[in-house]
This record gives structure tokens, sequence and C-alpha cells, in this order.
């Protein structure tokens, strides 16, 4: 996310074509998705149960990466070993998103 925040104040184009070049690497891109992944957590009152729901900043990584590449990139973007549980996550959900 800070990618993100950092690419809006900067020379936008400039950092955006950075940026595109980078998350040619598979390891980049599943970085770059996961530290997008936002994670909220409810609870009813009466429940014991704790929902988490994940989601990723669609939109702003669609500005960042534009959406052609973005949904390339999750949907060619091969998973890792399950070691690395919010990569996994995160490149579900993208690839449900794209």
């Amino acid at each position: 996310m800070t990618l993100i925040s950092w690419s809006e104040r900067r020379d936008a184009e400039l950092a955006r074509a950075r940026v595109r070049e980078l998350v040619g690497d598979d390891r980049v891109f599943r970085r770059l998705i996961a530290s997008a992944l936002h994670e909220s957590h409810s609870q009813a009152i009466t429940e014991v149960t704790v929902r988490t729901q994940q989601s990723l900043p669609w939109e702003s990584l669609e500005n960042l990466l534009g959406p052609e590449l973005l949904r390339e990139r999750a949907a060619s973007v091969s998973s890792v070993d399950n070691s690395q549980k919010r990569e996994v996550s995160a490149l579900e959900l993208a690839k449900r998103y794209a």
C-alpha cells in the first residue's frame, strides 16, 4: 500500500511505469498483492464466531498497474508454497477479482 500512495504523490506516470516494469517479476507482484490485502473482522453480539473478510483495493491497483496488466498478472502468476499464507490468500483473491 505504501507503493500505491507513493506513486500517487510523486511523478505519477514515471512511478507507474517503474512499478509496471517491476511487477513483471512474479515475486514482486505477489508481494505487492499481499501488502495490499486488507482483512476486516466482525462479530455479532450473540455469536462467539469472529468473521474475517479479505479485500483488495482493486481500483487503486488498477490505477497503479492498469486494468489489463493487473488482470493478466493476477491470472498468470503462480502460487507460492502454503507457508506464505498471506501471499497465497492475496493471490487467490486477486484471481477472483480479475
